[in-house]
């Protein structure tokens, strides 16, 4: 991806920076997609429609997630947990408990929390059905106007480190 990478020369950022001469610099953004199911084949897609959100993370800064989010929902409750939290038996109670209680309400996670529910085997299944993340693109500038779209980290790893070794 290196290929696609497109440095800014701007002597103000450098500068205030404190950038060498061999030290590229790029600036980037997130874009906020469309929600996707967490488990697609159980999914009820109507819940995207609803007004009302629970929305419930694990990211050191969540401020972005949910300023996209009550842009686009009346949030009922929002659950906050740690940085790279695996989720135990108590969260998941916490978040069924909070869903509950807000039947019509879409749940709403980070894409990053989202694959850390696939697998957990505490989360009840009628609740599966209910549960959406807020996916997000990276995009570096390659001018003023024109972003290039950043490949995911998983293919990124694949290409950069591990097909190299062969694994």
């Amino acid at each position: 991806i290196a290929s696609e990478r497109v440095a800014s020369n701007s002597p103000k950022w450098r500068n205030s920076l404190k950038l060498r001469e061999e030290q590229a610099l790029y600036f980037s953004t997130l874009i906020y997609k469309e929600l996707e199911p967490v488990f697609p084949n159980v999914a009820n897609r109507r819940y995207v429609y609803s007004k009302f959100a629970i929305c419930f993370s694990g990211i050191a800064n969540d401020y972005e997630f949910k300023a996209q989010l009550v842009a686009r929902y009346n949030i009922l409750d929002s659950l906050k947990f740690p940085d790279h939290k695996s989720f135990s038996k108590s969260d998941i109670r916490r978040i069924v408990k909070s869903a509950n209680h807000q039947p019509e309400a879409v749940v709403i996670t980070t894409e990053k929390d989202s694959v850390r529910l696939i697998r957990n085997k505490w989360l009840p299944e009628e609740i599966k059905e209910r549960i959406f993340y807020l996916p997000v693109e990276s995009r570096i500038m390659a001018n003023d106007n024109e972003y290039i779209p950043i490949p995911h980290i998983g293919q990124i790893l694949m290409e950069e480190f591990l097909e190299p070794l062969g694994i």
